[in-house]
């Protein structure tokens, strides 16, 4: 039964295949046709207005990146002389989280060991890390300077058009 079935179905799609045979001589009257009619018309180009050149005097370029974020990128934020980086920023050994960018970084918790109060970093790659007052982490020289239990506190050194600015960041604790 299921054998007839089948038989009668493929005969059914195979005479509705062979059965409606035109040839392609209703494509090529198509083609015909729409060779015949015009073109539609192209429209013309816009013309654009051209808008003056500004140049900015008036005190910081909010624009440039120079100014906000401290330098180029690639930057070496150590060289330099006199220019406001404390000696002891500028010759501190340099501490693992120091290659991760702060936002790369996420504050995990807090705990108190032996009276002194520490903090849990993980790093991108899922390492955590003990740090305290004093340490280094960030990519602009930030130094821990203030530890609470929903965040810690560096003072960052930005390359800025007249020497090292200094600046506060905060760690917030994940999940505030």
């Amino acid at each position: 039964m299921k054998n007839k079935i089948l038989v009668l179905s493929c005969s059914c799609l195979l005479s509705g295949c062979l059965g409606h045979q035109t040839g392609t001589a209703d494509l090529k009257q198509f083609i015909i046709n729409e060779q015949e009619k015009p073109a539609p018309a192209i429209e013309p180009v816009p013309t654009f207005r051209i808008i003056p050149q500004h140049q900015y005097t008036h005190g910081k370029d909010p624009f440039s990146i120079v100014e906000e974020f401290g330098g180029p990128i690639g930057a070496d934020p150590t060289s330099g002389g006199d220019d406001g980086l404390p000696d002891e920023i500028r010759n501190h050994p340099p501490e693992e989280l120091e290659s991760f960018s702060l936002d790369s970084l996420s504050m995990q918790g807090t705990l108190k060991l032996k009276g002194v109060d520490w903090v849990l970093i993980q790093d991108p790659d899922g390492t955590l890390h003990r740090v305290r007052i004093g340490n280094y982490m960030g990519q602009h020289m930030g130094r821990i300077v203030q530890i609470s239990e929903e965040k810690i506190v560096l003072s960052e050194y930005y390359k800025g058009v007249n020497g090292y600015e200094r600046r506060e960041s905060d760690i917030v604790l994940e999940g505030l």
